[in-house]
């Protein structure tokens, strides 16, 4: 984020590396899953499937992330402040 004080503006670019976790512990993989410019729907979530009886399933969800949960509160208190929040598009 970058902050204009003369124009009360708050300027926004998001970057979104693809992080997996083997065995417990947190391994960036080396891919080309990189993303510059506004992410618009990031989610990521992880279920735990378990046996229920002798033939059902249950699944559990065990981890839930999603992009808007962070940005939304910075978005909203920026507003509430009465600057503007501005999206910075991918530069090509």
């Amino acid at each position: 984020m970058r902050f204009d004080a003369v124009n009360s503006e708050v300027h926004s670019m998001d970057r979104q590396w693809v992080v997996n976790w083997f065995g417990g512990t947190p391994r960036l993989t080396l891919s080309s899953q990189y993303t510059k410019g506004q992410v618009r729907k990031s989610a990521s979530r992880r279920w735990t499937i378990e046996r229920k009886g002798k033939l059902g399933f249950k699944a559990t969800e065990t981890f839930r992330y999603s992009a808007s949960d962070l940005k939304r509160p910075l978005q909203n208190a920026v507003l509430a402040h009465g600057w503007t929040w501005r999206g910075v598009p991918l530069k090509s």
